[in-house]
């Protein structure tokens, strides 16, 4: 929206809660956290000039429990404990991008990309098994994709 950048550091170091999340595709034409909160500690650091300004772990709690609590859910989801939701995801680290692997919590947060997603878990259901999607017809959602896209683009001369 070219509304600026947040300063991200300076709002931790007042004690500010800042989460990460995604707002919708519609401004931003993609649903990838882990984009984002690689995105939010680089400008991060940039800002401040400090390559230490948002640690990997710092990021990686922005997204999770810092962004339940900024929704008011942190009792329900954004950390793995007993009685929350089990949301879980699980990222390959084996491939050329990530290795070699030092720190797999940096690695996740720097180097790993969202097609490295190989198993999720959404309220505690098998969203996600070996990189494959676990109960979504992916030809009928496409389908669905390009006749809102049509429709769209019809009604507001958009091509």
């Amino acid at each position: 929206l070219a509304s600026g950048f947040a300063p991200v550091a300076a709002y931790r170091s007042a004690g500010i809660r800042v989460g990460i999340g995604t707002d919708s595709a519609a401004s931003n034409n993609m649903l990838d956290v882990l984009s984002e909160t690689r995105t939010a500690a680089l400008i991060a650091k940039a800002l401040v000039g400090d390559a230490a300004a948002v640690s990997a772990a710092e990021a990686l709690r922005m997204a999770t429990i810092d962004a339940a609590a900024a929704l008011g859910l942190a009792r329900e989801i954004g950390s793995i404990e007993t009685g929350k939701w089990a949301d879980l995801a699980c990222f390959d680290l084996a491939k050329p991008n990530s290795q070699p692997v030092y720190d797999p919590l940096s690695q996740l947060i720097y180097a790993t990309r969202s097609n490295q997603l190989s198993d999720a878990w959404v309220a505690g259901r098998h969203q996600v098994d070996g990189g494959k999607l676990n109960g979504i017809d992916l030809d009928g959602l496409l389908g669905r994709s390009q006749e809102w896209q049509q429709r769209i683009s019809r009604e507001t001369g958009l091509t």
